[in-house]
């Protein structure tokens, strides 16, 4: 019963101005209409994601936001994929690669190189030791290196040589 009368007030209007040939190519055209944004939206919902992740776009669930960082997280990314499909789809085609804030401006892989270069002076000096294989610096309580080899295989190489 309540189908009947909803067909009737959606088909009341066009039955005053359109024959019902008209009204059913109408129909038709509105169908396929919805199915191909239907498909977008779908295809929008996996495909703005991915790119936003290549770009480093995605932040973790429960990280905090960083001032100015137009990251967020994947289901946003998706959310916004289907709801906003192609104008989601150019924003993340357009938007640069998310690279992090350097207040004094210098290289970014010089920065990062600094960092691991301070980071091993500060595991040495609390007692760590380092990798007589590859070279890096672990922790004390470190077993392993991140090379497999152990702390006593590093040892002994290391009086080997």
């Amino acid at each position: 019963m309540l189908n009947i009368m909803q067909s009737m007030l959606l088909t009341a209007p066009y039955s005053l101005y359109y024959s019902s040939e008209e009204y059913e190519k109408a129909l038709q055209a509105a169908q396929t209409r919805n199915m191909i944004i239907g498909v977008l939206a779908l295809i929008c919902v996996f495909l703005v994601p991915a790119i936003a992740k290549s770009k480093g776009l995605v932040r973790r669930f429960g990280e905090p936001k960083q001032k100015g960082s137009k990251k967020m997280t994947l289901i946003v990314w998706a959310i916004c994929g289907f709801f906003f499909s192609v104008i989601s789809l150019i924003f993340v085609l357009v938007v640069s690669r998310e690279r992090p804030y350097n207040p004094n401006g210098e290289d970014e892989a010089e920065s990062i190189m600094q960092k691991e270069v301070h980071d091993d002076k500060q595991i040495l000096e609390n007692g760590g030791w380092r990798c007589s294989f590859c070279g890096a610096a672990n922790s004390s309580f470190m077993g392993f290196c991140k090379c497999g080899k152990s702390k006593a295989e590093s040892k002994k190489a290391e009086e080997r040589s």
